[in-house]
């Protein structure tokens, strides 16, 4: 969905259910989701560290529950 797969389809004439390929960014990618939300002044607490030291730095920031998440889509494996 993220390359745009729902796009092409309904290009074709194809009916289609699923986000465009810009939506699905949302999902596929927490930073892109994290810029979002700064750029229109949401209150979401979130913080983006590139490796996991830099990630326990900020976890004191929060209050329990704390949800962690890493960048880019899940992998699926057989």
């Amino acid at each position: 969905m993220v390359d745009g797969l729902a796009d092409n389809l309904r290009a074709m004439g194809m009916l289609t259910f699923g986000p465009n390929r810009i939506t699905a960014q949302l999902e596929g990618s927490k930073g892109f989701t994290k810029d979002l939300c700064a750029k229109h002044d949401s209150r979401r607490p979130l913080r983006a560290r590139s490796d996991r030291l830099a990630a326990e730095t900020v976890l004191g920031d929060f209050g329990l529950p704390v949800v962690i998440k890493a960048d880019g889509l899940a992998a699926a494996r057989a």
